[in-house]
């Protein structure tokens, strides 16, 4: 092989037709859910202007800071590939005007995200998400429907015996700054010892420092004090009706009051669907409250709810349970013993096809033995042969591949047992 071969990108990975095929499943079995519950699909653009996620995510956060793609364009405007969702359905959802119909709107999406993240199993620079936002109401019920939503996916794929919600409320603009201010103070005690991510998040974004994944730090915070003992009655309440509802639902779930999410915009509810099955990348996906961020964009003052599931992540999980094992085999495959056969081949192709069946014909002629054998290969239920015989009668041989019963019928009777 040449050494000159073009390789992908780092952290770019090709899906390939074995994987696809239940990539493909997946996403049908979502899209079913998704459509059940109501909600409606909204496709966005991979590329916006940079600010449009230093004003959503937070110029603070690791991904505006250090993970996202952004490059001038050929007009010498920032621009990048999108490093999540919501924002961008957040600003289709102002430009748009889609507030002034009636609310509740729930929408979701699909597609590709891009960040420079040091790549390993689960985490990619590619990586796909399926993400769901509910705009305009404020109730907790619709929390734990968003949550109930992507955990009955999660159901769905067969892999929730896998799965633990784990849910927290964060705290509001009333009380989260007083919670936020005895965060810092434990954490100066410890400046010497944390991480320098650490040492730098204690006053852009403290918070952040409760969801660092290295040991040493996770001991040191791990008698810090919560958001527990700091929320307001408004968050309290919401929180209690939160879980009561889930409850309703009959989605198990954990509070972990260490649980923070990685974006500036969450307030109030935010929850995470985590794993122990994929080692070190635990979160399969997340989401939470962010009633503030439509009113920074420019709309109307609009409460929203939602998450996102990391589909790689959800994808290795379905690999580890054999929930979605799918065969490439066809319904049909149509060989045939000499070039002057291959006329009647393509009448049965398109006869059978036209019913709604998986058909292929062989490209070459084979004796009655090789179209077998190839027919077995390609997980075909049913082979056709076309020989002398056949051609002359116009009676193909079918022969059922599971149980080796042989006909002979005619074109119009194939494909109708």
């Amino acid at each position: 092989m040449s050494t000159n071969n073009i390789k992908a990108v780092r952290g770019f990975n090709d899906i390939l037709p074995n994987q696809s095929r239940i990539w493909g499943a997946a996403e049908d079995i979502m899209r079913h859910t998704l459509q059940q519950w109501g909600y409606g699909e909204i496709r966005l653009p991979i590329m916006e202007r940079t600010e449009l996620f230093c004003r959503t995510i937070g110029e603070n956060t690791d991904i505006v800071g250090k993970e996202m793609y952004s490059f001038a364009d050929k007009g010498d405007e920032s621009v990048t590939l999108r490093p999540e969702g919501t924002a961008g359905v957040v600003r289709a959802y102002v430009e748009n005007r889609i507030y002034s119909e009636m609310a509740p709107q729930k929408l979701w999406y699909m597609g590709p995200m891009f960040r420079y993240e040091r790549p390993q199993k689960g985490r990619y620079r590619q990586f796909h998400q399926l993400g769901v936002e509910i705009f305009g109401e404020t109730s907790a019920l619709v929390d734990a429907e968003s949550i109930a939503l992507g955990y009955t996916i999660l159901q769905e794929l067969g892999v929730a015996p896998g799965i633990q919600v784990e849910i927290n409320n964060i705290g509001c603009p009333a009380c989260r700054p007083s919670y936020r201010d005895a965060l810092v103070s434990f954490l100066r005690q410890y400046e010497g010892s944390l991480c320098s991510n650490c040492v730098e998040r204690i006053d852009k974004n403290p918070l952040r420092v409760l969801d660092c994944k290295r040991a040493e730090c996770r001991e040191i915070v791990a008698p810090a004090p919560t958001i527990d003992d700091y929320r307001c009655e408004d968050c309290c309440a919401h929180y209690s009706t939160l879980q009561n509802c889930l409850e309703h639902f009959g989605v198990p779930f954990t509070m972990t009051p260490f649980m923070v999410r990685g974006l500036d915009y969450y307030v109030g509810t935010a929850f995470e669907y985590t794993t122990t099955l994929l080692g070190s990348q635990n979160a399969i996906g997340g989401g939470g409250r962010y009633d503030r961020l439509v009113k920074d964009l420019g709309g109307p003052d609009t409460p929203a709810v939602g998450f996102a599931l990391g589909m790689e992540r959800v994808m290795l999980l379905v690999e580890h349970f054999g929930s979605l094992a799918t065969s490439q085999g066809m319904d049909y495959f149509i060989g045939y013993t000499a070039e002057a056969y291959t006329p009647h081949g393509l009448r049965l192709l398109q006869h059978l096809r036209q019913r709604g069946y998986r058909c292929e014909i062989d490209s070459r002629q084979r004796s009655a033995k090789n179209i077998f054998k190839r027919g077995h290969r390609l997980e075909a239920k049913q082979v056709v042969l076309i020989g002398d015989d056949e051609a002359s009668s116009q009676r193909y041989m079918v022969k059922n591949m599971e149980s080796s019963q042989q006909d002979l019928l005619a074109l119009d009777d194939i494909g109708t047992r």
